[in-house]
């Protein structure tokens, strides 16, 4: 006797939501790397650079003036990667539901939104790639 998950977890859609959080998580942690780049690795290294010239005032306001422009880059970049993270999280809930057969809780969840546009979207990069898809 089967409840048929195994039949819905098979399907195109779902695996198009699979595909697209897989994504989504992918993009994200691409993006972690330019914001640890831009907060980070950038920061300290002007900061070296700083202690070979500590003469040159222009190098250090410029210095200075990099090290915020990179922070503030990097606060853009880490609300962009929450976005993304918290889309793939709502994927990985719509396809749970799908799934699982279990009603929308609106009190648990939040309200449900339509995510299509952005499944299909996202999961294209993926679905296109046949050694991706069968992974």
């Amino acid at each position: 006797m089967s409840n048929g998950i195994a039949t819905r977890q098979n399907e195109d859609n779902s695996i198009a939501m699979l595909a697209a959080q897989r994504q989504l998580y992918r993009d994200a942690k691409k993006y972690n790397t330019v914001s640890v780049a831009l907060s980070v690795w950038i920061p300290f290294a002007l900061a070296v650079i700083l202690l070979f010239i500590p003469e040159n005032t222009e190098c250090r306001y410029a210095s200075y003036i990099l090290s915020i422009v990179s922070m503030f880059f990097s606060f853009v970049i880490d609300k962009y990667i929450e976005e993304k993270k918290q889309l793939a999280a709502f994927i990985q809930q719509k396809f749970d539901v799908y799934v699982y057969e279990m009603p929308w809780d609106k009190r648990i969840f939040g309200r449900d939104k339509n995510v299509d546009h952005e499944i299909a979207t996202h999961s294209k990069k993926i679905l296109s790639n046949l050694q991706e898809k069968n992974n």
